[in-house]
């Protein structure tokens, strides 16, 4: 078990292809498999979620009134490898690593998450397969709720008039809604929210995405703790620009003033907790970057 956020956070494995991920005693069935065959009716969301900002929590918020509202379980459907590793078969510099993105996703109040595998296979996929095959027949979707620039299958050439009309043939209801926008008429995206974090603008991250900019990971050394931290971030993590900054670090569940620093020649995370006394249990810990 591990302490993400102040919070304890478990994941428990069940079967071969699925975990219970539980954040604040909300339990998400997380699904890694293609070929898949969920019960229960369910009222879909789908797409690369790299940011998890508000548009993203827009359309979560959405899903879920739609779903209360037909009796439907509310799933997430996004792809591993991310898409555009995929066709670059290059890594992909991440906005949020993939425990933090399941644990968010749980803390979201979905009851499934489903990262499905992305391909060769899949990537020639038309939409409509997409649609029959994979959200219709394995994950039992009654419901979709897409942003009004969604797009899907081979070449991305599904979108959501293609989803509505489709949808009314196969029994799923499509909806959608406006992107979020800036208070500049700039539309919250994941690009953006990547440009803030090599600008190091933590206030400006956490006011798109509704939370502060964090790090998370393994103390490398814990053996005579004595405040002093490394940890290494996941490897394609993208990091703020070089410097030392204010964080809050929480370890287990308790939170601590610190200072974090980021260098240009390591990819090893350094934070000191401000007048640190005692000993530790735990070993993995989140710092928060302070937007105070």
């Amino acid at each position: 078990q591990w302490a993400v956020s102040g919070h304890l956070y478990r994941r428990r494995r069940n079967f071969k292809t699925k975990n219970y991920i539980v954040v604040r005693g909300i339990k998400l069935k997380h699904f890694t498999d293609k070929d898949l065959n969920i019960v229960e009716p369910t009222a879909i969301t789908f797409g690369k979620f790299d940011a998890l900002h508000l548009g993203h929590q827009a359309t979560f918020a959405y899903l879920k009134e739609v779903a209360a509202e037909k009796n439907l379980k509310t799933l997430a459907l996004t792809f591993n490898p991310h898409p555009t590793a995929f066709f670059s078969k290059k890594s992909t510099a991440l906005l949020l690593d993939p425990l933090e993105k399941r644990k968010l996703f749980a803390s979201f109040g979905f009851d499934y998450y489903v990262e499905y595998t992305f391909d060769e296979a899949f990537s020639q996929m038309p939409p409509q397969a997409f649609m029959e095959d994979v959200l219709k027949r394995q994950l039992k979707c009654q419901a979709l709720v897409l942003s009004e620039d969604a797009r899907f299958g081979k070449g991305g050439c599904g979108d959501f008039a293609l989803a509505y009309n489709l949808g009314k043939e196969i029994g799923i209801d499509a909806y959608t809604l406006p992107n979020l926008m800036q208070d500049n008429g700039e539309k919250i995206s994941s690009n953006r929210l990547r440009s803030l974090i090599t600008e190091g603008d933590f206030t400006l991250i956490k006011k798109l995405s509704g939370r502060n900019y964090s790090l998370n990971g393994y103390i490398i050394k814990k053996e005579n703790f004595d405040g002093n931290i490394e940890i290494m971030p996941h490897a394609d993590k993208i990091l703020p620009p070089a410097g030392c900054y204010n964080t809050i670090t929480t370890i287990g569940e308790k939170q601590y003033s610190s200072t974090t620093l980021i260098s240009n020649e390591s990819k090893i995370v350094k934070t000191t907790i401000k007048n640190f006394q005692g000993n530790i249990s735990e070993d993995f810990v989140v710092i928060d970057f302070d937007t105070n």
